[in-house]
């Protein structure tokens, strides 16, 4: 066989008689000859895509948030309506609701702002006319300041009687007890929409209205003991400067309405 070194004729072995260099067997063509392709097909491969990896991992934590929002949600849903059912079964439940449940107490404080807001707008659209800025967006946020005057107004009078209850008892207490008054007031919708306005029928509306004003904070104050000031002279205040409240909120929503009747051509 040829040496491809020196390319002189030598005996077959594993190096060359002539020069030494290791010569290249049958056996090692064949082996350079399968190397060389799956080399050139490795080259030829490209290398994985490593720039996905963070996109993935950014995509997972998103999900993950995704998910865990979705649950909230889901859970807050579950226990508002747990907690609007038993207030709707046995109002008098209020009572043991603690501040763990003061986020379904918020919801429920909203709900009813948002109903009457809406009550109040449609009503003005269909007799006369209305704008959903003037006469719905902003009764709605009068009404959350009005609710927020008079929860405010309780645990000043739950700190004047001496009771351990949190700003977080008190709203979750006061959205529970707002559940009949909710129905309540649905009642007087119906009753506005069949014409029954007159009384005794009128009576429903405005005992739905005053009772959150007049009725709740005396409720909430009632279920403890009162070691401080005393009840009666405490219960009296918190009733009048809740009124107070009711009145200069409601005197400056129904401006509102009067404004637009002014306007009007008759």
């Amino acid at each position: 066989m040829i040496c491809k070194n020196c390319n002189q004729e030598t005996e077959a072995g594993k190096f060359c008689t002539q020069c030494g260099a290791p010569l290249e067997t049958e056996q090692t063509q064949e082996q350079a000859a399968t190397e060389e392709p799956v080399v050139q097909q490795q080259e030829q491969t490209p290398p994985p895509v490593q720039q996905a990896q963070p996109a993935q991992q950014q995509q997972q934590p998103q999900q993950g948030q995704q998910v865990d929002i979705a649950e909230k949600t889901k859970q807050v849903g579950s226990n508002f309506g747990t907690f609007f059912l038993n207030a709707l079964k046995k109002p008098s439940s209020a009572k043991n609701v603690t501040g763990a449940q003061y986020i379904s107490g918020i919801i429920m404080i909203v709900a009813f702002t948002l109903v009457i807001s809406i009550e109040h707008f449609t009503y003005l659209k269909r007799e006369y006319s209305a704008e959903f800025f003037d006469d719905l967006a902003v009764p709605f946020l009068k009404y959350v300041l009005l609710f927020a005057i008079i929860i405010g107004l309780i645990f000043g009078a739950v700190r004047v009687a001496s009771q351990n209850v949190s700003i977080q008892d008190i709203l979750a207490k006061y959205g529970a007890y707002l559940v009949p008054f909710l129905l309540l007031f649905a009642v007087a919708i119906v009753l506005d929409l069949i014409d029954m306005t007159g009384l005794p029928f009128s009576t429903v509306g405005f005992i739905a209205m005053i009772g959150p004003v007049l009725l709740i904070p005396v409720f909430i104050l009632s279920e403890k003991a009162v070691e401080g000031f005393d009840y009666i002279y405490t219960a009296i205040a918190l009733v009048l400067f809740s009124y107070i409240a009711y009145v200069y909120i409601n005197n400056s929503v129904n401006d509102i309405s009067d404004n637009i009747l002014d306007n009007i051509p008759w």
